[in-house]
């Protein structure tokens, strides 16, 4: 394993030696970053979406045979396991239904970790008051706020991802049982 140099970076001083701008601009810069990949998880999703919708993967090989499906040829030419590119394809196509979902997300003003929990349960008719909340809520609490929904309107649980227990969640944020 390699080992990695200290950064010289005026971000990565102590705080009494950096001053409160670096600090500043540093934040800046992560906040546009988010935002960025947002706007691109976006784009991406867009396109994974007319690539599906179009039967591409028809005309492409994988392993001299035409690829099954867009997971399909996505986890052969990328490692992308099939469950993800469908979950994306899952939220790609919801975003069809949900105008306003669609343009906060474009606009880089919502994850995806955001966009795919409200797709569980928003609709058309509901969209508005679900995307005023995730606007002012955390990713964890629009998941869980969405998994209790689900739950109370279906009787059945969310899939696994859409809980704080889900794989989306870091291990650090996760509880364990003892």
């Amino acid at each position: 394993m390699q080992a990695i140099a200290p950064s010289t970076h005026a971000a990565a001083r102590t705080p009494a030696t950096a001053n409160t701008g670096t600090f500043e601009c540093l934040a800046a810069s992560v906040e546009h970053i988010h935002r960025t990949l947002a706007k691109r998880m976006h784009r991406f999703l867009m396109l994974l979406r007319e690539f599906d919708l179009h039967h591409a993967y028809r005309a492409l090989h994988v392993g001299g045979q035409p690829a099954t499906d867009t997971a399909h040829w996505l986890e052969s030419v990328r490692g992308v396991r099939r469950e993800t590119v469908r979950e994306n394809l899952r939220v790609a196509y919801l975003l069809l239904n949900l105008p306003e979902v669609d343009a906060a997300f474009a606009a880089g003003e919502l994850s995806y970790e955001k966009v795919a929990a409200l797709t569980t349960i928003a609709t058309a008719e509901n969209e508005a008051e679900f995307l005023d909340l995730a606007r002012v809520m955390t990713e964890a609490q629009v998941a869980d706020y969405c998994a209790r929904g689900v739950r109370q309107i279906s009787g059945r649980r969310p899939p696994r991802a859409f809980t704080r227990r889900g794989a989306g969640v870091p291990p650090s944020s996760r509880r364990t049982s003892r």
